[in-house]
């Protein structure tokens, strides 16, 4: 009994590990408020953040007017400051 709580408690620290360290790859996180500073306006929500199968890093964002998704590189999108 004891050897199994402390392999499930191992368990429960490498989840918790591999989340932070998964967390803190992107620039931003699911919930943030972004904008696209340059060319057609985008302000919306992060949705989604996944790695292509080349490794490279995607954003999927919401329009705030009509719920559109949009994916985009990191680089496209700011954060939006508190207003």
């Amino acid at each position: 009994m004891i050897l199994f709580f402390n392999k499930y408690i191992l368990y429960l620290i490498c989840i918790i590990t591999i989340n932070v360290k998964i967390n803190n790859m992107y620039k931003f996180e699911v919930g943030d408020k972004v904008y696209k500073p340059k060319g057609y306006k985008f302000p919306g929500t992060v949705v989604s953040i996944f790695k292509t199968t080349s490794g490279e890093t995607r954003i999927v964002a919401e329009m705030e007017d009509n719920g559109m998704l949009h994916i985009f590189n990191e680089n496209q999108l700011e954060k939006k400051e508190n207003d």
